[in-house]
């Protein structure tokens, strides 16, 4: 992605952070949530990537792929192996999705394991752009939750390069994921606002000087106008400052 698309994204996600927290009326708090999925409706390719993180819904969705007959295989990430999968306690969680997918009916040997020990979305787009290295006309169905469709698609075009339009991101369905009251339900609003958090910060990381100088403006507005409407207007509703979270959810697929 070019720098120019890279400081603009970041100001844009900068604006409409900024917009939710000084404004926090339900369109602009909908908005928040509804701009970060960029799911598109699958089309044939040759292969289907599982992105870690959900052993449910992602691997069910990738299976109806594989059974519609639009991707011929399945690509899994080999994720890292903490201690209790070192002794024995549970399986990696890409031989539970592996697991997952036979029982939904997909053939072991349509499933394939990228080798490397990923634990996080740059990680399985590195091993995605090794795999697909000498595969130069290959095209790859991503799946993952609506709502980490956009920083997925981010960090895939990071990493491959042009060869990221090969690519289609599909998102998976989230079942009690109210987008128009996320911010009523903390596991809802941890999620909507640390995937935008962690968007402004990739874009930024990656944008070079002129990123950070935007990172400081973007902040000094909205700290800014935040300093005159808590003077000048009351504080917002209560259901809406407790969205909020207390600390940042760190999972593979969402973090």
């Amino acid at each position: 992605m070019p720098r120019r698309g890279i400081i603009g994204l970041a100001a844009l996600t900068g604006v409409l952070l900024g917009a939710a927290f000084l404004f926090p009326s339900e369109p602009v708090l909908t908005g928040l949530c509804r701009w970060l999925d960029v799911g598109e409706a699958a089309a044939c390719a040759d292969h289907v990537l599982l992105l870690p993180g959900d052993d449910t819904y992602r691997p069910l969705t990738v299976a109806a792929v594989i059974k519609s007959g639009l991707a011929g295989n399945v690509l899994i990430p080999e994720t890292a192996v903490p201690a209790d999968v070192a002794d024995g306690l549970r399986p990696a969680t890409h031989e539970l999705l592996v697991q997952v997918l036979q029982h939904r009916g997909i053939l072991r040997e349509n499933i394939v394991c990228l080798t490397g020990a990923s634990r996080t979305t740059f990680d399985d787009a590195h091993a995605l752009s090794a795999y697909l290295e000498n595969r130069p006309d290959d095209r790859v169905i991503v799946v993952t939750n609506a709502f980490h469709t956009r920083r997925a698609r981010f960090i895939f075009r990071r990493v491959l390069g042009d060869q990221a339009q090969r690519l289609q991101f599909v998102a998976a369905p989230n079942p009690g994921f109210a987008e128009q009251t996320w911010w009523q339900n903390r596991s809802s609003a941890n999620i909507v606002l640390a995937e935008n958090l962690k968007l402004v910060f990739y874009v930024f990381r990656y944008s070079g000087l002129y990123g950070w100088a935007a990172t400081l403006l973007v902040i000094t507005v909205v700290w800014r106008w935040w300093r005159i409407r808590s003077v000048r207007t009351p504080r917002p509703p209560a259901n809406v400052r407790s969205a909020v979270p207390s600390r940042e959810e760190s999972t593979h697929g969402v973090g």
